[in-house]
């Protein structure tokens, strides 16, 4: 057996130009009749100045797509595939006798044509061009590995790849694994059982969304194995791709991997913006060390396991742990959880010192921070949704409900100058309340509110007299001291 390493679709796309053809569905038609489609084989135009290269392109040759063979005053498409039947000297000329033929009968056939000696000369060109790139010039290099050795398999493939086009990280491992869970039994095609999870863990998002990928999966099993997260191709020995298989046949490691999912789900903050390495692996990994405990919210355990993991997500997010270093935090948290196999309870404190000595950040939050916070963070930017959060932690939104990000007093009552997307002027409400709401006159909605109500969303007292300006800085104020408070250290 010979087997492609590198290469497939460019080898693919020239044995379609040369031998095989596509179908295209026409513009509007339905896709389940067989008439909308329409065969398509590659052209060349043998009319073309091989001397002019398309100034946007910088193409030497006119070649497209077509239905079929035509000629008109501008074109003469000859189909490619015509040139795998030409297999000596007497093929060529006798092809290119009959082409000369049919052009000179197109000049003659258009008396508006000029240069009738030129349009021949570039037929002439081009098919030349193409019988020699096809039969005659060495235009492919590549070479044969005859050695049967995943590692050298893996280092070819990274070499080659160095000088191009950097290569999907997460398909060479996911090819890799393919390669080798298929070598001993049980064997397992890994492409088709990771495309299947991440189609299982995007089900159980709301909302029609799709955020989990194979590079989430893949960096869970690297976390539990011990390893690097970020990928790094010298790590990937034979060694390494059987312990990423046993973990996988692990019924803990698929409850991992969905009990995660109906996690994050059930936190407001978009999932997508949760998949950082830093936040979601060493989640993943403290659920699989601990064998996916209760995160039941009417549970004692769960409700708190439940808080501490929310309270990670949000400080870590707002704390920059989500930068440039975030595969070094999540492996550095990673090891801090390990090291606390003896408890079930998620480290915050421990987590927030280690990567405080580590790389100079932590989970907690000083009056400065925040100030810096409320400077930067207005409606619309992402990390909006976690600040919000944290100004009802520990507790969480209803679950089962949608939120939206709400202006306590409306845009359109505000003068032009004032900032009403500032932090202080924002509230999460669930989306059916906000309808309601609306644009409602600010005194109106205040008097409408029950008491719980104006605790949980930190309005301040006297909100009705005061002005905008005072009504934000007094919000945010108490914003401001519930999280200091509420620090879980």
């Amino acid at each position: 057996m010979k087997l492609v390493l590198d290469g497939q679709q460019r080898l693919t796309a020239l044995n379609i130009g040369l031998t095989g053809s596509f179908y295209e569905r026409k513009h509007n038609h339905p896709r389940n009749k067989a008439s909308s489609w329409v065969q398509k084989r590659l052209y060349l135009n043998l009319l073309s100045d091989p001397q002019t290269a398309d100034s946007e392109l910088g193409n030497k040759y006119d070649f497209s797509f077509r239905s079929e063979k035509s000629a008109t005053a501008n074109a003469y498409w000859y189909p490619v595939n015509r040139i795998m039947s030409i297999s000596d000297n007497d093929d060529f000329y006798a092809e290119r006798q009959e082409i000369e033929g049919e052009i000179q009968e197109l000049v003659e056939n258009h008396p508006e044509i000029e240069n009738s000696d030129s349009l021949i000369l570039n037929a002439q060109r081009n098919f030349e061009d193409l019988y020699r790139a096809v039969h005659k010039d060495e235009k492919l290099h590549f070479f044969t590995e005859d050695e049967n050795d995943i590692t050298r398999v893996r280092d070819v493939f990274v070499r080659i790849n160095q000088g191009g086009v950097t290569p999907n990280r997460a398909e060479i491992l996911l090819s890799l694994m393919t390669s080798s869970w298929q070598q001993e039994p049980p064997e397992i095609n890994a492409r088709d059982e990771v495309h299947s999870m991440v189609d299982e863990l995007n089900g159980i998002i709301d909302g029609g969304n799709a955020p989990f990928a194979t590079k989430h999966v893949q960096k869970v099993l690297l976390a539990i194995n011990g390893n690097e997260i970020q990928y790094r191709f010298d790590n990937y020995t034979l060694d390494l791709l059987r312990n990423l298989k046993e973990i996988w046949l692990t019924d803990t490691f698929s409850n991992t991997m969905e009990q995660l999912a109906e996690l994050l789900n059930s936190y407001y903050p978009t999932v997508t913006y949760i998949l950082s390495p830093a936040l979601y692996t060493p989640i993943a990994y403290y659920l699989y060390q601990n064998e996916n405990p209760s995160l039941d919210s009417t549970s004692i355990k769960g409700r708190g396991r439940r808080r501490d993991i929310l309270y990670y997500i949000c400080a870590a997010r707002l704390n920059g742990f989500t930068s440039q270093s975030s595969n070094q935090i999540a492996e550095l948290v990673r090891d801090v959880i390990r090291e606390e196999e003896e408890t079930s309870e998620f480290p915050l404190e421990r987590i927030s010192d280690e990567v405080a000595s580590s790389y100079g950040t932590s989970l907690r939050f000083t009056e400065e921070k925040l100030t810096t916070l409320f400077e930067e963070l207005q409606y619309g930017k992402r990390d909006i949704e976690f600040l919000l959060q944290l100004s009802h932690y520990p507790d969480e939104p209803a679950r089962g409900k949608d939120y939206d990000i709400d202006h306590i007093i409306p845009k359109s009552v505000l003068p032009e100058e004032a900032d009403a997307d500032r932090v202080g002027n924002l509230q999460l409400l669930i989306d059916k309340t906000n309808k309601m709401k609306s644009d409602d006159d600010f005194e109106d909605w205040m008097n409408s509110r029950t008491d719980d109500y104006k605790q949980t969303h930190h309005i301040p007292e006297g909100a009705k007299e005061m002005t905008f300006e005072e009504f934000v800085n007094a919000r945010e104020q108490l914003i401001m001291e519930h999280i200091l408070e509420n620090q879980p250290f």
